[in-house]
């Protein structure tokens, strides 16, 4: 008797006989199969055609697994390895809609912030749109490309939905339903590094004053990202707990963090004393988005930059304080990140200017405001 090899009498079994005379054996299969004309997605579909179509497709893989089967028992056992990737990938093959839905299950177990979760539902179920009963290991290289040749994204999204769409296939890699990561074999994408959108002190008088006089509740918000830098979604979660007036300090609590870690920060004084003047902690996320909708229309911009709160408040302290390892720590980044993106955006004159924004006393607010 032959001894049980892992591979011989299983592939003996399971594989289609090269040799039983039939020309071309599972090749021959396969090249017929593949030479089905496609429905063309114009042509509407009965329910009987879909199935027909699913069933040739699922028959057309296991003839391909077939096939490489055999060939994996003609090297022996040093094709073990390679032939249990295999079988793990196909013996159950998983639908797109199937792979999103178990990602996102594990995502949320592993404690994801419930806004990336979000996001990440939103964008992989565009992707999956039209096409959620496709196994994920139909899905390659090419389609992925031509997804972003479709959407014609700026470089920078694309390069973050690149990531999106990496986490789905390094999940299914993990879990043994492809065999590689298509995303992998995509271009990455360079980004021109810009200098950041700088508030002026002029500005900033504008924007403070402005919002102390129409929508004050949102003042607390806007003082605290413009002169503390304030990460805009931990601010939708600080409360005035977090806030020590008397010392000058506010607390960033793990759970709020965006990097997950607390942190405490001093506030400047010209802070302090607008924060003095109330308004509402926590804000609504839709509040603060409305509020930052009507100062880009007061300040006369097309659009509100991103992130231009935090951007202004690391480079006037970085400017004020030449230290970039404290202030680093104070915004919960890196000094490699700060030095590279906001040394020398302005001089210490103007980060005093800035630092010199007090309310104006009820009079002088009559005198700008006319």
């Amino acid at each position: 008797m032959t001894p049980h090899n892992g591979i011989g009498d299983r592939a003996q079994w399971h594989c289609p006989n090269q040799a039983s005379g039939r020309s071309g054996g599972v090749a021959h299969l396969v090249e017929r199969l593949n030479g089905i004309e496609k429905v063309r997605s114009s042509t509407l579909l009965t329910s009987t055609t879909l199935a027909i179509k699913e069933a040739v497709g699922r028959l057309s893989m296991f003839c391909t697994w077939a096939s490489r089967c055999i060939f994996f028992k003609s090297q022996g056992a040093a094709a073990l390895p390679a032939m249990a990737t295999l079988t793990s990938c196909h013996a159950h093959p998983k639908t797109l809609a199937q792979v999103i839905h178990e990602l996102l299950a594990a995502k949320t177990v592993a404690n994801r912030r419930p806004r990336y979760l979000k996001g990440l539902k939103q964008y992989l179920g565009a992707f999956a749109r039209g096409r959620e009963s496709a196994l994920i290991t139909e899905i390659d290289a090419g389609q992925v490309e031509a997804w972003f040749a479709s959407r014609r994204e700026a470089p920078s999204t694309r390069s973050s939905n690149l990531g999106r769409l990496s986490a789905l296939f390094a999940y299914a890699h993990r879990r043994g339903y492809v065999t590689e990561n298509p995303v992998d074999r995509i271009e990455t994408v360079f980004l021109e590094p810009k200098p950041p959108k700088i508030i002026t002190p002029p500005e900033a008088r504008m924007m403070l004053e402005h919002t102390r006089r129409h929508f004050p509740r949102f003042l607390p918000w806007l003082t605290l990202a413009l002169f503390a830098g304030i990460r805009p979604e931990e601010m939708d979660r600080l409360e005035w707990r977090n806030v020590d007036l008397e010392r000058g300090l506010v607390t960033i609590d793990a759970a709020a963090s965006k990097v997950r870690r607390r942190r405490v920060m001093p506030v400047p004084e010209v802070a302090v004393a607008w924060l003095k003047l109330g308004g509402q902690l926590p804000l609504p996320h839709v509040s603060r988005r409305r509020y930052v909708r009507r100062l880009r229309d007061a300040l006369g911009w097309p659009e509100w930059p991103q992130d231009v709160l935090r951007h202004t408040a690391a480079s006037y302290l970085l400017a004020e304080h030449q230290d970039a390892g404290k202030v680093a720590l104070w915004l919960g980044n890196s000094p490699k990140i700060l030095l590279a993106h906001y040394q020398e955006l302005v001089g210490r004159d103007v980060a005093r200017q800035f630092y010199a924004l007090l309310p104006l006393a009820p009079q002088m607010e009559l005198t700008l405001w006319g």
